[in-house]
């Protein structure tokens, strides 16, 4: 889903991700913005973000998922991500690995 979808699904209670983040983003109504919830279970601001390109890019991703049991790390399940998705993070440098639990499937 586009992220405006996402932001409406978190200003409602959701969480929501990444399929490739161990972490989430949630929308606080006290603090009236969004927390980044990191893969260490580390809870940030959104707006005190140390790379503002890389928040920016995740933003205009198309590929934003409600974050839940099955899916987040940080909720106790297993981050993953399709095929394409890892050409993508090998253009970018990024190492992946298939998981073994799947091959074979």
């Amino acid at each position: 889903m586009k992220f405006e979808e996402a932001l409406k699904a978190m200003r409602f209670g959701s969480k929501a991700k990444l399929p490739s983040w161990g972490g989430y983003w949630y929308w606080s109504p006290e603090k009236e913005t969004i927390i980044m919830h990191t893969k260490g279970g580390q809870e940030m601001d959104i707006r005190e973000t140390q790379s503002v390109v890389y928040t920016l890019q995740n933003i205009l991703s198309d590929e934003w998922i409600l974050a839940d049991e099955v899916n987040c790390p940080q909720l106790g399940g297993e981050a993953t991500f399709s095929f394409g998705e890892a050409i993508k993070y090998l253009k970018r440098g990024m190492k992946v690995a298939r998981n073994s639990c799947l091959i074979g499937l």
